[in-house]
């Protein structure tokens, strides 16, 4: 599910909404696209929490807020992680620049065919080590992430920490 928030934008979030009443105590999971929901719902799953919360992405980080606002407008809980290059008042922030940072460097290295001796330390230095577009490159990446990434990944550490606070408040 990517909802593109171009028109109608109440009509837009009013279709996605309702046919979740039912589900109107599992918060919302706020992420800022479409190629992040893999991340997070396999953090989840490591986590069993899975059934707990929805993975929603917004389209962008400039969608975020209009986002939580109508969500939240219609009773629904939300949750808002950013990737580290983004810094939203009330949302918790990733360590890293961005969400495929969390990639193993063996899977960098194999499904690219790059001999990187380490892991890039920034988004821009990611995207210009591999020979891809960056849309590309997030696809192959979200495919780690449902298909390779293991429970002793660093995300989710950071989506457990997260949640812990979450449901502390």
């Amino acid at each position: 599910l990517h909802p593109l928030y171009q028109k109608d934008m109440q009509k837009e979030i009013t279709t996605l909404t309702e046919p979740l009443k039912q589900s109107q105590k599992k918060p919302f999971i706020l992420v800022e696209g479409k190629y992040d929901v893999p991340w997070f719902e396999n953090a989840l799953m490591h986590l069993n929490k899975n059934h707990q919360y929805r993975v929603l992405p917004c389209g962008g980080f400039g969608n975020i807020q209009f986002v939580k606002t109508q969500l939240r407008k219609a009773g629904y809980q939300t949750l808002t992680i950013t990737d580290g290059d983004v810094h939203l008042e009330d949302a918790y922030t990733l360590k890293r620049d961005v969400v495929e940072l969390y990639t193993d460097l063996n899977f960098l290295n194999r499904r690219f065919n790059v001999n990187l001796k380490e892991k890039p330390h920034n988004k821009h230095a990611l995207f210009n080590t591999l020979n891809d577009s960056d849309d590309k490159v997030k696809s192959k990446l979200a495919s780690y992430a449902t298909n390779h990434m293991r429970k002793d990944n660093p995300l989710i550490y950071e989506v457990k920490a997260i949640l812990k606070d979450y449901e502390s408040r």
